[in-house]
């Protein structure tokens, strides 16, 4: 093959090979980061004593926490160490507070939004 419909074929085999390639490249990446990240955070698992949640489950929303309680949670990692050591305090309606960070702070409610992801 020479001329343009010669030079148009070989551009158009390299471009698919060079799509090729970064597919192939996309999806090792991918295999090797869910088989690191399946390593490095082993599950979590419970030790005697540790406390993750107190909820009432209510129809009308799924699960909500408890009114007026204040609960100490502590999570523990598979090797014995503190994943997080908190405690928690709820208002009468279940919403959580927090201490006031001076007098003239008037609410203390703080606003969670959204879905996040374990730190450990």
């Amino acid at each position: 093959m020479s001329g343009a419909s010669g030079r148009f074929a070989a551009v158009l085999a390299n471009f698919q090979l060079t799509l090729g390639a970064v597919a192939f490249s996309m999806a090792v990446a991918e295999v090797l980061s869910w088989v690191y990240a399946s390593r490095a955070r082993p599950d979590l698992r419970l030790w005697e004593g540790d406390v993750t949640a107190v909820v009432d489950q209510v129809p009308e929303y799924g699960y909500v926490l408890a009114g007026n309680r204040t609960l100490h949670a502590v999570k523990h990692m598979p090797d014995g160490g503190v994943c997080y050591d908190v405690t928690y305090r709820t208002d009468t309606f279940g919403r959580r507070t927090v201490p006031r960070l001076s007098p003239a702070t008037t609410s203390t409610t703080m606003a969670f939004t959204g879905m996040g992801r374990s730190i450990c």
